[in-house]
């Protein structure tokens, strides 16, 4: 088991999780991944996880995972469709406490001064890029979720 940490964009305005009109991934409602980030759809396995963040009103957030269940062939490659995801709209903060969780070792007190924490979090994860979870984070990743009562 693995997990993989995208970014996908969502609209600001919105007091839930809405991605932009214009893109069709996360459809959480459906439970498919179907166009962004061809690479992870190429590599993610069934039984794999797909967490997704984003920034929202300039603080970066976890929105959400699928557990990907299965993979069809579509028009733009692959797609990932998952039983079982989850969205926790803006619930779960990508905190210092997080980001070091997520990448051992960083030196969170280096951040530029003039950076906002959004932009800091998005520079150390990669921002419209993926960083690959080991499955002792992934199960880390997935307790943070469920602590709070999100199943």
């Amino acid at each position: 088991m693995r997990g993989y940490l995208t970014y996908c964009y969502c609209r600001q305005d919105s007091e839930k999780f809405e991605k932009l009109e214009e893109k069709t991934d996360p459809n959480f409602k459906e439970g498919t991944y179907t166009e962004c980030h061809n690479d992870i759809r190429k590599r993610i396995q069934p039984g794999d996880f797909l967490f997704l963040r984003t920034n929202w009103k300039d603080t970066p957030y976890i929105i959400g995972y699928y557990e990907i269940s299965e993979k069809r062939d579509g028009e733009f490659g692959k797609i990932l469709v998952a039983k079982n995801r989850i969205c926790i709209d803006f619930n779960l903060q990508i905190d210092k406490e997080l980001l070091a969780f997520l990448k051992p070792g960083l030196k969170i007190e280096m951040k530029p001064e003039k950076m906002s924490w959004a932009q800091y979090v998005n520079n150390t994860l990669g921002f419209r890029k993926y960083i690959i979870l080991n499955e002792e984070k992934t199960k880390g990743l997935l307790n943070r979720i469920k602590q709070n009562g999100w199943n």
